[in-house]
């Protein structure tokens, strides 16, 4: 294969039946490695070595260690000039990542961010607004309540702090901070389906309204207290949704009552 441009990060935890679709589309991209990190003890990964050769590398297995601490195991193993994730139960569109890896590379900062279409478990694709215009700042991404996907060279990749509610949003600030809170948005999506056991469909809301509220006060960068704020406003109205209707997901909450950032 031609030399590893963009690795991406795959976190696999019982992915049997969707993996060999999410890695397809990001080696939709000729340049593009997939790193595997299986997290639930299981080595029937392992194949995918020989299915996709010199393409995908599989880690040893670990067990429940959760998304984040596998997508920062695979990072260490990976060798692109290029980094990004792809859980293993979602997929780039057509174009998506090959669309990213040019915008990073031709960044000043060396970031892009893949915009994201959620995809209910009907298959029915839940549409929310992000700025048309091509690039995303870490305004509209509060007031997103979703998460969007950088690409970035290999030295300004933050690793993620797992093992806290919405890692996956801590992480896309973060990146969006380290490159001055704006940055290049794919027209192309990444396509994020939402499972009912996700932490965007549990019920336990006010648990993690509970925990928005204090990282709101504890965190040291005023742009990542704002996003908590937000987070646990929105998350407060959820709440209140979840009485009425508990099969609803915060995604589909967003997308019925057009939620605006209150800032």
């Amino acid at each position: 294969m031609p030399s590893v441009e963009v690795s991406v990060l795959m976190p696999a935890y019982r992915s049997a039946a969707t993996i060999q679709g999410a890695i397809e589309s990001a080696l939709e991209l000729p340049s593009a490695e997939v790193i595997v990190a299986p997290d639930d003890g299981s080595k029937a990964y392992q194949s995918l070595e020989q299915l996709y050769p010199g393409r995908v590398r599989v880690l040893a297995e670990s067990n429940r260690l959760g998304p984040g601490a596998c997508r920062n195991r695979a990072f260490l193993a990976s060798s692109g000039a290029f980094v990004t994730m792809l859980d293993s139960d979602d997929m780039y569109a057509g174009g998506a990542l090959a669309e990213a890896y040019a915008l990073a590379a031709a960044s000043a900062k060396g970031v892009a961010f893949i915009r994201t279409v959620y995809v209910s478990p009907s298959s029915r694709k839940i549409c929310r607004e992000l700025p048309p215009s091509g690039r995303i700042d870490l305004a509209a991404f509060v007031g997103f309540h979703g998460s969007v996907h950088a690409v970035c060279a290999r030295a300004r990749w933050q690793p993620y702090a797992y093992g806290v509610v919405s890692e996956d949003v801590l992480h896309d600030a973060t990146m969006l901070i380290a490159c001055g809170e704006s940055a290049a948005l794919t027209q192309a999506p990444y396509l994020l389906t939402i499972r009912r056991d996700s932490l965007s469909a549990r019920t336990d809301q006010d648990v993690f309204n509970a925990i928005y509220q204090r990282l709101s006060c504890g965190s040291e960068h005023p742009s990542i207290r704002r996003l908590y704020r937000e987070k646990h406003r929105v998350g407060c109205l959820f709440l209140e949704s979840l009485a009425a209707d508990p099969s609803l997901s915060y995604h589909e909450f967003v997308e019925r009552r057009g939620i605006r950032n209150a800032d």
